[in-house]
């Protein structure tokens, strides 16, 4: 069960009020120590049981990304960027964006993942 910290969490994040996951986390009353390790909060049973509860799996928002790159229909990028902040699936460096406009949705699901572990694995975040 998600605890009030992460609650307050994930309200912070949502609010867009603050310019990192270190500052939503210190205002969610995190200690400084976790909060210099987000990954570490933003991966546990909690947010994700929050993050669940909304509907905002990777694999909605694999969806949602593969159809805003396909048809722009809308222009919702600072909500994208929102719901892998809270994954913890968005890096927070510039990368390489390519269009897979040939796959389906379960397969642009399953290549977002392989991208998303392997950047995790060069900056040394992935633990198995």
């Amino acid at each position: 069960m998600a605890t009030i910290k992460q609650k307050r969490l994930v309200k912070n994040v949502l609010s867009g009020k603050f310019n990192s996951k270190k500052e939503a986390m210190l205002d969610a009353k995190f200690s400084e120590n976790s909060s210099n390790n987000p990954h570490l909060i933003f991966e546990g049973k909690g947010i994700k049981e929050i993050m669940e509860k909304c509907g905002l799996t990777n694999e909605f928002l694999a969806g949602c990304l593969k159809e805003d790159i396909v048809k722009k229909p809308q222009k919702r990028a600072a909500e994208l960027r929102m719901g892998f902040e809270l994954q913890d699936s968005f890096p927070d460096k510039k990368v390489k964006v390519e269009i897979y406009d040939n796959y389906s949705d379960e397969e642009l699901a399953d290549l977002l993942k392989q991208k998303m572990n392997l950047m995790k694995l060069k900056d040394g975040t992935k633990q198995d």
